[in-house]
């Protein structure tokens, strides 16, 4: 090559390195560059081809000048499998590199005139620096990325947010053409799967909850922190860089045609330690070998920590979320225990002078048999009276917390009545009850379910305090229950409507204002709805969607 070409090459070069320096976008730098070698090695056509992982590895044109034109793409192909091969003299190529492999190819062809002897060294060269400026874009992206999310983990926001937040920059990413997912450890219970996003499907992943034993021996291999690739054989599952951990991998390649979604071929699995202690699992899974290698298991390295700290600050809301609702249950109690002594000492005043008449009548031979039994009969309702409120306070009480998310909807609802019976009936609040004789269990523990509904039904019967009508109504649809709670009371205007869920915010002169806002996490924590409709002077309705859960034959209702 003359030297003045060579010079007007490398000058060249220099020019689209800085032309090109602040690019954040990898098609538009592919275009200029294309265009760029197009004019600098005087050829007629111009294209990049690139691997397509989900066809084998066969290439696609991923952009081609002019757009119209048939390439030997059977060539591309050997060229990206690094197999030898012999292009015509009119046709020169450059590989590009991207995510640590051979990613693609840059052809210039002539139409029947040869390129000189240097021109397909020079090309690479320049295909060699746009590799280079590919991958700085794509660290620039990854550095975005890693900022939102931390951003996110240092502004304690919702921890979901945060997981999703990072399972969407995997996605944006590695392209995977799977599912990444984030598991919670439980050395009780196993791994429970918390956040997943499908490369198939925009909609939330079916299999949230879902909890996946683990065998002896796999929290060990957790703990080393390693990021593990397993790859799927027609016998089970091999990793090329460990010779165990078949059984992490059975357990994590959750998907098959038991759950409708199609079975992974290659799964990363990256454990997340946080202060010594292993929280979860962050994992990346592929139809297709090739989408997933070094490069992606780097990127989960990276979000290790990340997703570790995620996880830690969850475990923190939830402590405090559950020292709030135990606040909150005092509160309820203190409130309810003044509401019923009258009921409880009006049940009392009645059985004590009864049993003192009915004692006198006995030491001095008066008593008759048939006066004994009515007044005992009068005993024993009051009795029962006493029995039914202390009986629903003391379900209320209980705060025992125990694996297996499931609660009883009727039984939650019979020790709210229970409680609220006796200050309805003195504040002339009449109670219409529409409830089905049978229904399925929802998700969530007995007593936070038991929170929800007396929070609702007291906030209510508040509202009338001059009496009206509390509504409670249950529907059971395909895969939840839908309950309603109304009333006929003052209602709220929509600056209160929509403040009303905020912790703290409250309108009641002795009111903590942390009801609603309890309601509201109870109820997103069991992945439901909760909606509310209110108006001055037209009362409130609360709509509340729970999922509903067939509970396994022999399995306690979590209370």
């Amino acid at each position: 090559m003359p030297p003045h070409r060579e010079t007007s090459l490398f000058r060249l070069l220099d020019d689209l390195r800085r032309m090109t320096a602040d690019a954040a976008d990898v098609e538009t730098a592919i275009r200029t560059w294309l265009r760029a070698t197009l004019q600098a090695f005087d050829a007629q056509r111009a294209c990049v081809a690139v691997v397509d992982p989900g066809g084998g590895g066969a290439p696609v044109l991923r952009h081609a000048i002019p757009s119209a034109g048939a390439w030997d793409l059977g060539l591309f192909a050997a060229v990206l499998r690094n197999e030898r091969s012999e292009p015509p003299d009119d046709l020169i190529l450059g590989p590009v590199h991207r995510r640590g492999r051979l990613w693609g190819v840059l052809a210039l062809t002539r139409d029947g005139a040869p390129f000189a002897r240097g021109d397909g060294r020079d090309l690479a060269r320049f295909t060699q620096a746009l590799s280079d400026l590919i991958r700085a874009i794509d660290d620039a992206r990854v550095r975005a990325v890693e900022e939102r999310i931390a951003r996110g983990v240092l502004e304690r926001r919702r921890p979901k947010d945060v997981f999703y937040r990072i399972l969407h920059g995997l996605r944006s990413l590695t392209r995977y053409d799977h599912s990444s997912a984030l598991l919670i450890l439980d050395h009780q219970r196993g791994l429970e799967l918390v956040a997943e996003q499908a490369a198939w499907t925009k909609t939330k992943s079916p299999l949230i909850g879902l909890l996946l034993p683990l065998d002896d021996g796999v929290g060990d291999l957790l703990a080393r922190r390693r990021v593990l690739t397993f790859e799927r054989e027609a016998d089970g599952w091999r990793s090329p860089d460990a010779t165990e951990g078949g059984s992490l991998a059975r357990t994590l390649a959750f998907h098959d045609d038991e759950h409708g979604t199609p079975p992974e071929q290659i799964v990363l699995a990256a454990p997340l330690v946080f202060r010594g202690e292993v929280l979860g699992v962050l994992k990346v899974s592929a139809r297709s070998r090739t989408r997933l290698g070094r490069y992606e298991a780097e990127l989960l390295r990276r979000f290790q920590l990340l997703a570790a700290a995620a996880i830690a600050n969850s475990r923190e809301t939830e402590t405090l979320r559950r020292d709030v609702l135990r606040a909150e249950r005092k509160h309820a109690m203190a409130n309810l225990a003044r509401g019923i002594s009258h009921d409880v000492n009006n049940a009392l005043g009645a059985i004590l002078p009864t049993l003192e008449q009915l004692r006198c009548e006995l030491e001095d031979g008066t008593a008759n048999v048939a006066t004994a039994l009515r007044d005992l009969e009068h005993v024993e309702r009051a009795m029962h009276t006493c029995r039914r409120v202390f009986g629903g306070l003391l379900e209320f009480a209980r705060n025992r917390e125990r694996p297996g998310a499931h609660g009883d909807l009727r039984r939650a609802l019979d020790n709210t009545l229970a409680i609220l019976e006796g200050s309805m009936l003195r504040g002339g609040i009449e109670l219409e009850l529409g409830v089905p004789a049978a229904l399925p269990p929802v998700r969530g523990a007995q007593h936070e379910l038991e929170q929800l509904l007396l929070n609702l039904s007291t906030n209510a019967c508040e509202a009338m305090p001059t009496g009206g009508r509390l509504r409670i109504t249950v529907e059971e649809r395909a895969d939840h229950v839908l309950v309603e709670v109304a009333d006929d009371g003052t209602g709220m205007d929509a600056e209160h409507l929509r403040r009303c869920a905020e912790a703290f915010f409250t309108t009641k002169p002795t009111g903590t204002g942390l009801g609603l806002s309890i309601c509201h996490s109870i109820v997103q924590d069991v992945r439901g709805r909760i909606a509310i409709d209110s108006a001055p002077g037209r009362g409130t309705r609360v709509r509340v969607e729970l999922p509903s859960t067939r509970r396994p034959v022999g399995e306690e209702v979590a209370t």
